[in-house]
């Protein structure tokens, strides 16, 4: 019999067997769950071990334990409903709730007992919030986890009993909130935003409404129709779905560059660990920068958005460091690296006296404070250097490039080069990366599973590329209730050792460098694009891949364009034409008309759509805030709709915004006062923020201190000398 008929049997029988329903925990019929089919895969590793083939997804709500007197008061909380969901064959079978935190990991159990697997997945969004709750109770019932990953401290990407559970956080292959997911998606039920009360206190034993049980149930319900879509569109099983949104492009990525040798290649290009300790420190992100100039004022202005910028780079540019590194141990000059750079892409290590802008009141400053190893005397603009005595830096040669053109010094001194042929990069990965931006084009307003995916792996082609090889090692001490030493570093980890590890890997066919060069030309395409502004225009703003302008030069932007097209054809691709219109990566299109525009610095701006044809009609009339670390929607209301209450010194109310700081309290298991059973808890109260334009509104280079410059080296890794 055929797999389909196998599963569509499997489906008809469950289907007719157990009508979907919420129900107690203790009240359902769990032998349902033996007709749950058993899966196997073909590696190695798991040789011999099945997996339940069903969606299992979990969920609490919590509250405080008593009305706070104050809005910023913490206290310990506790969980007052938990639920878990269902779901096999594209059907819901049940959402099973309970109330007492120590019979979650009990109802687990039971469902793993009447089913057949010797491996089962639940999954938990945001589980790094669920597992603090959650986590005594399950270590009482199944003993500390046998393995753990983390990306970071309070953030388990996965976490593995040896009864055979695996806990996996559905947060970090979303990429986004729940109710965002199941919007993207549009699976059948989606996230009650809003129904459900947080200020009320509630205790294990209060009566909760319909209401309530709706909210939690919907929770868990979205999130299994999510996994089931996601795991749909990419064609994988239970056990294949990627952990992470980046790992989905990277299991592809690695299916292909199999076929074509990339192992082989990446062995080539890849250098030894100091090698890479030098890559790391010249790595830098995006360009983000506001106009010192045009802090605190209003203007009307324009956005160009770079169309995919970061995928276009690795379709373009024959600038990447694709034939391994060769040291240079020969005194070099500035004018010497400049040469070279046509041909050989480098690491450098820079070091300049006396630095300072060409032009003084250039707006946007490209030398990043903190990437200095050292820095003297230093004149800094919201993070950026407009002077100094003395900088030491680690740079490529685009970097440097583009400081020979902003920057003038006195005398500099160039040392550690390393320098790699310059090519395109390999053709396997590039028709990957053009597939992926076809795809997305053809896909808009269309299949909303298959776009939202298309769409993350295209963005993920950069984000795996510049994966760190060796990460530090977090592990997570079960036995104590000291927060501070709840997650620590592994003792012992050597990273020379894990490194050598990571490049052994046949999985392994992506040099991280690849990575560094993209942010460096994306940071040089800015630069370009400016010149793109009218003359009698103000470059106000830039953010990574878009820049905010008074006004623009249509025939320079045109022109520009035009040679970014010219780049895609010679590397033998098109653009893709959808509905009437032609996208091309790479590209610099018209992003919104604003009838007022204000920022007070780098993520820290507002700005209102202009009433212009151009921009979408439901945008019209609309502010729009981007604060980091401020929630835009629960931000932009603390507004009232007045961009001149975006000032420094305004306040934006954390109860408005949305905006908490999380307490985390460690603790055995215990009864409260009022009979709710709790561990260890975290707790969120309102985070107000206060706005600064971190300039004053100064507005001469002379205006500019850095009161907290310490002339010490920051990172003592590879000196001068």
């Amino acid at each position: 019999m055929s797999h389909t008929k196998i599963y569509r049997q499997a489906q008809e029988q469950i289907r007719a067997s157990c009508p979907y329903s919420r129900t107690y925990w203790e009240n359902w019929d769990y032998d349902i769950l033996s007709q749950i089919r058993t899966l196997k895969k073909s590696s190695q590793s798991d040789k011999g071990k099945t997996y339940n083939d069903i969606i299992i997804m979990a969920d609490t709500e919590s509250s405080k334990d008593h009305k706070p007197k104050h809005r910023k008061d913490i206290s310990e909380n506790h969980l007052v409903i938990w639920t878990i969901t269902l779901r096999a064959y594209h059907t819901n079978l049940v959402t099973l709730y309970g109330r007492n935190p120590e019979h979650f990991p009990v109802c687990v159990a039971r469902i793993m007992q009447h089913m057949s697997g010797d491996k089962t997945f639940l999954f938990i969004h945001n589980l790094g919030w669920d597992w603090t709750f959650l986590r005594r109770f399950i270590m009482a019932e199944y003993g500390p986890p046998k393995n753990q990953l983390n990306v970071k401290p309070y953030y388990p990407l996965f976490i593995e009993f040896n009864n055979g559970l695996m806990i996996r956080d559905s947060l970090i292959l979303a990429q986004r909130k729940l109710e965002k997911w199941a919007d993207d998606l549009q699976v059948e039920h989606r996230k009650a935003v809003g129904t459900w009360d947080y200020d009320r206190i509630l205790h294990q034993d209060s009566e909760l409404s319909d209401q309530d049980l709706t909210y939690s149930e919907y929770d868990t319900l979205a999130g299994a129709e999510c996994i089931d879509a996601t795991m749909e569109a990419l064609k994988c099983k239970i056990y294949s779905l990627p952990y992470t949104c980046t790992g989905i492009v990277r299991n592809e990525a690695k299916k292909r560059g199999k076929k074509h040798q990339a192992h082989a290649h990446y062995l080539k290009v890849v250098p030894d660990w100091t090698s890479q300790q030098k890559s790391e420190l010249l790595y830098h992100g995006g360009f983000t920068h506001s106009n010192r100039h045009a802090v605190g004022w209003v203007y009307k202005a324009e956005c160009r958005d770079f169309v995919s910028e970061y995928p276009a780079k690795i379709l373009l540019e024959k600038e990447f460091p694709c034939h391994g590194f060769n040291k240079y141990d020969d005194v070099i000059t500035k004018e010497e690296v400049l040469r070279m750079s046509e041909k050989y892409a480098m690491k450098l290590f820079f070091s300049a006296r006396n630095v300072r802008l060409k032009d003084p009141d250039s707006p946007m400053p490209m030398v990043q404070s903190y990437k200095c190893l050292r820095k003297e005397g230093a004149v800094i603009d919201n993070g950026r250097i407009l002077k100094a005595d003395y900088i030491s830096i680690w740079w490529c040669e685009i970097d440097l490039q583009l400081f020979d053109e902003l920057y003038d010094c006195d005398e500099c001194w160039i040392t550690n080069l390393e320098y790699s042929a310059k090519d395109y990069l390999p053709r396997w990965f590039t028709d990957f990366v053009y597939e992926l931006f076809r795809d997305k084009t053809m896909l808009k307003g269309g299949d909303p599973v298959q776009y939202s995916i298309k769409k993350a792996m295209l963005n993920s082609t950069y984000g795996m590329s510049v994966q760190k090889p060796v990460k530090e090692n977090i592990k997570e001490n079960y036995n104590t209730t000291d927060p501070t030493e709840v997650y620590k570093p592994e003792d012992g980890f050597n990273e020379a050792e894990e490194y050598e590890k990571h490049i052994k890997k046949y999985s392994s066919i992506l040099p991280y460098e690849w990575g560094c060069w993209i942010t460096a030309m994306a940071q040089r395409d800015i630069f370009e694009l400016s010149k793109c502004i009218a003359d009698d225009g103000i470059w106000l703003y830039t953010d990574t891949d878009s820049i905010y302008a008074t006004k623009w030069d249509e025939d320079k932007v045109n022109e520009y364009n035009r040679k970014q097209i010219d780049k895609l054809h010679k590397r033998g691709y098109d653009g893709i034409t959808f509905e009437g219109k032609t996208y091309y990566p790479g590209v610099a299109e018209f992003d919104g008309a604003y009838s007022e525009f204000k920022t007070c610095g780098a993520k820290r701006y507002a700005c209102r759509y202009a009433d212009d044809p151009r921009n979408k009609e439901k945008d019209r009339g609309y502010l729009k805030l981007t604060v980091a670390g401020v929630p835009k929607k629960g931000g932009a209301k603390c507004l009232k709709d007045d961009i001149d209450n975006f000032r420094a010194g305004f306040i934006f109310d954390g109860e408005i915004t949305g905006k908490t700081q999380h307490t985390h309290f460690y603790n055995e298991i215990h009864k409260d006062k009022h009979g709710n059973i709790i561990g260890d808890s975290i707790d969120l109260s309102p985070c107000d923020y206060k706005l600064d334009d971190i300039f004053n509104n100064a507005k001469k280079i002379e205006d500019y201190t850095d009161p907290d410059y310490e002339e010490e080296v920051l990172i003592q890794i590879f000196t001068e000398d």
